[in-house]
């Protein structure tokens, strides 16, 4: 975990200083401008994104216009990213969470419409809001295992993963009962969207793996701007690029308060609309509960129970951007695992979430770009995200398999001591039995046998060490067998080498 230095007898500089405890932190308004920039770059794909997941149409047939959901996401992103700064005063930003809008759009919309959707999402949100206000959503995560944790965080990502397959074209539907899906289109993978999905993934793969910052953003570009160019020279490629509207416009907020909590109940059941809105909590509730923690502890502002400042009030504000992220139609909104890119860059307050806040709200002004990206493309950064996310759950749990192996505790402070002692113990029973097969070996040299009792002697600390020569110096600098070593001649004849 990167700790951050604190400097509390360091005085702030402003009262904007004082406000957000920069100094305090140990940070500066230069590293937080900078964690701030670096957030939104490597957030900025969701903007994008976001509207080709929630394209699904409905019950009724209706679908999201993709220009308005691209505007509502970035200005849910931007207001909440904001209010998350100011009152919490963390680096971690706001955006669309990817499992729930996924789940929204295929699932949940093919028994209900969209606004009814987003009216389920409002109501998410109030729950969290209200358990998180009454301490219970603290209490119920602490008291659920890691793995079923983790198990959650896996399952979210394998559902999303299905869906990149599905928009990149290696998956289709069938629409058999058995079976429901097929590899590709009638058995077949070779077509252009699907080698620029693959490309895609590579340069996005590469990009990752060298940790470039805004890599997931980059590859989209990459592989928009390579579909324009076959396009050009191909049209009958599969791609269609229209570029009427536009590089900067004024933002569609129609989807604003477009929320029916007029049920069809005809159409679906109570215990359906029941069991959505559970799945709706359950995913929400864990997943952000879990990200919050691990930036906590990245930033070095969690203690050894997982704990951050204001931790009250940043799991009620992240209730809250569930209930705006419905009201806004762009799916709720939670806390960013990306944060943590700002985080390595300096980000160790609020200032930096409110510098990415103001960069969402400029983004809206640039949403034409987003119908610019073909979904192939798209499908990509679903791929990525997940395998990001896997590859953090993996360090995580191989950073716990030694502890747990041992029987530490997590959090142990004293854990590295006590496995270090385990160590040291079985280190000394494999030289137990060496020597035990060395005495039973006739024709094996004594002097085999006495290197190894030295050896077990100088791992093994005790008060008489037999063959250790202690040296004392005595006034006129010469040096001198310690007295209870005086009297043995050799290592071998000692009674602590001996034993």
């Amino acid at each position: 975990m990167t700790t951050a230095p604190a400097h509390p007898d360091t005085e702030p500089r402003n009262a904007l200083d004082r406000y957000f405890e920069i100094t305090k932190r140990g940070s500066s308004f230069g590293a937080e401008i900078r964690g701030g920039l670096v957030t939104f770059v490597t957030m900025a794909y969701i903007v994008i994104l976001n509207p080709i997941i929630l394209s699904t149409p409905d019950v009724a047939g209706n679908v999201l216009d993709g220009g308005a959901v691209a505007a509502a996401t970035a200005l849910t992103a931007g207001v909440m990213t904001l209010l998350f700064g100011l009152i919490t005063r963390l680096p971690f930003a706001f955006a669309a969470g990817l499992g729930i809008n996924a789940y929204l759009a295929f699932s949940v919309v093919g028994s209900v419409t969209w606004p009814e959707a987003m009216a389920l999402v409002v109501i998410n949100g109030a729950v969290i809001v209200l358990l998180a206000a009454t301490g219970l959503r603290k209490m119920i995560f602490d008291a659920v295992p890691v793995q079923l944790k983790l198990a959650i965080t896996v399952g979210i990502g394998l559902f999303i993963a299905f869906i990149g397959f599905v928009n990149a074209g290696f998956v289709t539907s069938t629409g058999n009962p058995s079976p429901p899906i097929d590899l590709g289109v009638g058995g077949s993978v070779a077509t252009i969207p699907t080698l620029m999905f693959v490309v895609t993934l590579l340069i996005g793969g590469v990009l990752m793996a060298v940790r470039a910052k805004g890599a997931i953003l980059i590859a989209l570009v990459a592989g928009t701007l390579l579909s324009a160019i076959i396009a050009a020279i191909w049209p009958k490629a599969g791609f269609a690029f229209d570029f009427s509207g536009g590089i900067v416009g004024v933002p569609d907020l129609s989807l604003i308060g477009q929320v029916d909590f007029g049920f069809d109940l005809g159409r679906v059941s109570v215990v359906a609309l029941i069991m959505i809105v559970f799945t709706l909590i359950f995913s929400n509730f864990f997943d952000a509960m879990g990200t919050m923690t691990g930036l906590a502890e990245e930033a070095g502002l969690a203690d050894k129970k997982g704990d951050f400042p204001r931790i009250k009030s940043a799991l009620v504000v992240e209730g809250v951007g569930a209930i705006v992220g419905g009201g806004t139609s762009s799916s709720s909104a939670t806390v960013f695992v990306e944060s943590g890119s700002g985080i390595g860059e300096g980000a160790r307050t609020g200032f930096a979430t409110s510098v990415t806040g103001v960069l969402f709200l400029l983004a809206m002004f640039f949403t034409p770009l987003t119908a610019l990206v073909p979904s192939a493309i798209a499908a990509r950064s679903t791929r990525a995200r997940r395998c990001a996310d896997a590859r953090a759950d993996q360090e995580h749990r191989l950073q716990r398999l030694p502890r747990a192996a041992a029987g530490v505790p997590h959090r142990h402070r004293d854990a590295d001591d006590v496995l270090d002692r385990q160590r040291h113990r079985r280190r000394l029973r494999q030289l137990d039995r060496r020597e035990r097969a060395l005495r039973a070996r006739e024709d094996h040299p004594p002097a085999a046998v006495d290197r190894r009792r030295r050896l077990r002697a100088v791992l093994r600390p005790r008060a008489d060490l037999g063959a250790v020569r202690l040296i004392t110096a005595s006034e006129e600098g010469s040096d001198a067998l310690h007295p209870a070593l005086s009297a043995c001649p050799a290592p071998s004849s000692c009674p602590a080498a001996s034993s």
